[in-house]
């Protein structure tokens, strides 16, 4: 009889756990299926696996995709990605009844940050339930003192625009506006949180930016964890890459709160640090056991970094992309701009109501660029319906707003990219309910006010100063986009020619 060694046996017995274990699940699965008759439609599914065969097999890009299927599935549909279900919402009135839904306000487990922090359920944008309640009333709460308070966040992004036409007007060759947008956009988080704006050439503030950027990217690449979630402690892993640079986050801030701490002022605040140190200490004086601490602090920090600064720079060099694929479009707004703002000042936050078709072109740019086209994940919290289907607790619930924003039985001429279409009869800016590029909901986007405010200013100060083209001898750009953690567009290259012969400050 033939021998067999120990690590045979070793080998032997691990597959043989792994074949009950998948067997498991299996069944379990099938069982689950047939007790909830009324789960939602969508591709088949194979053991383990799930509709990772039919989503290799479809070989077409995920926002193509998911447009297909929710024409083929209707306005919900299920997908399964080894053992998690995935809900995708594919109407305006579906996404809106979900998203208000209290089963529907958790987050998915965020694997890299929960390994490197020591903790789940932390921070702002991936925490559920009472933490995520009482970090969404303080940062609202926050927002509020930079309405009202002496350091207001409209003087502090009116600041960045001048120094923005600034760093444009440096540059006379054609040049790729990512790195001067993000580091106008990344200043004015970095004064809410930090209290300062940075120079461009500070090396802490490249260090800090080379860190949001790094980290996004892989983002990007390493999402698979959400699914596989041992992925993420897989040595030279995206998901592991990400855990360092997690840490490499937590250093920087860690210096920045240790200098606010020696001279901490409780009764005079001075930036979110300030205000978060402060209500650690009230809690603790009241003896109040609450989930403000400074891990969280850190966690918080990066959440407003991250959600902050790659969005809304998307969304300006889709804004400038379009400006130079469509140069009527560009002349009408800066003539309407010329019009109500004259040449003597710069654009302000108290003009939008003045400048109808200024706002409408922002409204298609952020219709047809759709930066977040699948907004952040939600999870189920507990077993639920959701248009006469179960949905199972620890489901993933994701709004189409990309296909939302192509659906033509809302939007005519869907893929055209015309501006008009925000326009009344008497030329006022309307939107329409079912644009909603920040989701919706309880967990709407937290930073909406001010995003939609930089993107305002930024941009009809851009207008208002330059002009922008396709540089001579070069093809023109390509308006495909670049799906990643947002839908960024393609790298490339602008002219921006000044409109005035002396700067305008105010």
């Amino acid at each position: 009889m033939a021998r067999v060694s120990i690590d045979e046996l070793g080998t032997l017995l691990i597959v043989t756990i792994l074949i009950m274990v998948g067997l498991r699940l299996f069944i379990s699965r099938i069982v689950t299926d047939r007790e909830k008759k009324n789960i939602p439609p969508g591709p088949r599914t194979w053991p383990l696996v799930g509709s990772l065969p039919f989503l290799i097999r479809s070989k077409l890009p995920p926002l193509d995709l998911f447009a297909a299927l929710a024409d083929d599935y209707g306005d919900i549909f299920r997908l399964r990605i080894m053992t998690t279900e995935v809900v995708i919402l594919n109407s305006y009135n579906t996404i809106k009844e979900a998203f208000s839904h209290p089963n529907f306000q958790g987050r998915p487990r965020i694997v890299p940050i929960e390994d490197q922090i020591g903790r789940r359920n932390i921070g702002l944008a991936g925490s559920s339930g009472p933490v995520w309640r009482e970090h969404k009333q303080f940062i609202l709460s926050a927002f509020r003192h930079f309405t009202t308070g002496p350091k207001n966040i409209d003087d502090i992004i009116h600041a960045e625009a001048v120094t923005l036409i600034s760093e444009f007007s440096k540059l006379s060759e054609p040049f790729n506006p990512h790195k001067v947008l993000n580091n106008a956009i990344s200043n004015v988080i970095a004064v809410l949180l930090f209290g300062k704006a940075y120079d461009y050439a500070e090396s802490d503030f490249n260090q800090l930016q080379d860190i949001i950027n790094t980290n996004l990217r892989l983002a990007a690449s390493g999402g698979v964890f959400l699914f596989i979630p041992f992925l993420a402690k897989v040595p030279f892993s995206p998901a592991n890459k990400i855990k360092q640079g997690i840490k490499r986050f937590t250093d920087f801030t860690k210096i920045i709160v240790d200098k606010h701490l020696k001279d901490f002022d409780p009764d005079h605040p001075r930036d979110i640090i300030d205000m978060y140190l402060q209500r650690i200490q009230d809690d603790r004086k009241r003896g109040i056991t609450s989930s403000f601490d400074e891990t969280n602090l850190h966690v918080l920090c990066g959440d407003l970094f991250g959600a902050s600064t790659e969005t809304t720079n998307a969304s300006l060099k889709w804004s400038i992309l379009y400006m130079m694929m469509y140069p009527d479009v560009q002349t009408r707004v800066q003539e309407e701009l010329d019009r109500v703002v004259g040449p003597d000042r710069l654009p302000e936050l108290a003009d939008r109501a003045s400048l109808p078709f200024t706002m409408a072109t922002l409204h298609e740019v952020q219709r047809m660029g759709q930066v977040s086209p699948f907004g952040i994940a939600h999870a189920c919290t507990a077993d639920s319906r959701l248009r006469g289907y179960d949905i199972s607790e620890g489901t993933l619930v994701v709004s189409n707003l990309w296909r939302l924003a192509r659906d033509s039985s809302i939007w005519s001429d869907p893929d055209i990219f015309r501006p008009e279409r925000f326009l009344n009869e008497r030329g006022d800016c309307i939107k329409p309910d079912a644009l909603i590029p920040f989701s919706i909901g309880k967990r709407v986007c937290i930073g909406e006010a001010i995003a939609r405010k930089e993107l305002f200013l930024f941009f009809s100060t851009l207008l208002h100063r330059f002009k922008f083209s396709i540089p001579a001898d070069s093809r023109p750009p390509s308006l495909q986009g670049r799906l990643g953690l947002v839908h960024d567009t393609e790298d490339y290259i602008t002219c921006a020619s000044s409109r005035l012969n002396k700067s305008v400050e105010k």
